[in-house]
């Protein structure tokens, strides 16, 4: 523990009772929180030889988050193992008190071991703790990021809001669009009816031909050329009897041109 080389360091822990190096928890020295970063020197036997102890400035910790883009009324926080805030994205940033046991997300970043989220006295909190990002003796801090719970779902309810405007037009369009279709469809589909309905009954008079797109027009034109060959058969039906007829009035005339004669 005796000071061979560099500045003195105060209430700095050699880590004889450990192995190995680790991190402290923050300290703040006039008003910048500050780390010791302890590595240990041991022999081949294990015999501690030696420590070096580095203080490290957290100042720019602070910097770095109070220079992040952040929502409405939130905020960035590192916490130490203690819930101690190391740094801040308030520029007025809070005295160093501990967090643990007054802030809910705190006490579950620093017992967890991973990331996740909760909501609690209308703040919504996102976290993760950073020792999961170490491979040796991790340090027991966490980031979080909180907001007001009515900020934090803004973009959400104001996406659903455009979502449900976008699909109310889409729909009216949609219905607009299925009118005009379906007036163009089944237009022609009536007067098909109307044209098989007439020529059941018998009559086969012309009539404009039906348009129809597609496979419409194709049904009313195949319609229509049935109607004229009805017509064409049925004249040439009538054409013998009307013959017959003829025939039977050039008979009764020649009796009666015979009888004036007479």
């Amino acid at each position: 523990g005796v000071l061979r080389y560099g500045d003195p360091v105060r209430d700095a822990d050699v880590g004889s009772h450990s192995f190995g190096g680790y991190i402290g928890d923050a300290r703040f020295e006039g008003g910048r929180p500050t780390v010791h970063m302890v590595v240990q020197a041991r022999g081949r036997t294990g015999e501690l030889m030696g420590t070096f102890i580095a203080t490290l400035d957290l100042g720019f910790v602070r910097e770095f988050l109070q220079g992040a883009r952040l929502g409405a009324g939130a905020r960035l926080l590192v916490v130490d193992g203690s819930g101690v805030p190391v740094a801040t994205s308030d520029p007025q940033m809070a005295p160093p008190v501990s967090l643990a046991g007054n802030d809910p997300a705190v006490d579950r970043a620093l017992a967890s071991s991973v990331e996740g989220t909760l909501t609690a006295g209308g703040i919504v909190s996102a976290y993760r703790n950073l020792s999961s990002y170490q491979s040796l003796r991790g340090v027991r801090w966490a980031i979080l990021h909180q907001q007001p719970e009515r900020e934090a779902y803004a973009l959400a309810r104001r996406t659903t809001r455009i979502t449900l405007a976008i699909a109310a037009a889409a729909l009216a369009l949609a219905l607009v669009l299925g009118a005009l279709v379906a007036a163009r469809l089944t237009r022609p589909l009536a007067d098909l009816a109307r044209r098989a309905d007439a020529i059941a009954a018998g009559h086969v008079a012309e009539g404009p031909p039906i348009r129809g797109p597609g496979e419409i027009g194709v049904l009313a034109h195949s319609v229509d050329e049935m109607g004229r060959r009805i017509a064409e058969r049925a004249e040439l039906a009538a054409a013998p009897a009307r013959g017959d007829r003829l025939a039977s009035v050039g008979v009764l005339s020649a009796q009666v041109a015979h009888e004036l004669n007479n």
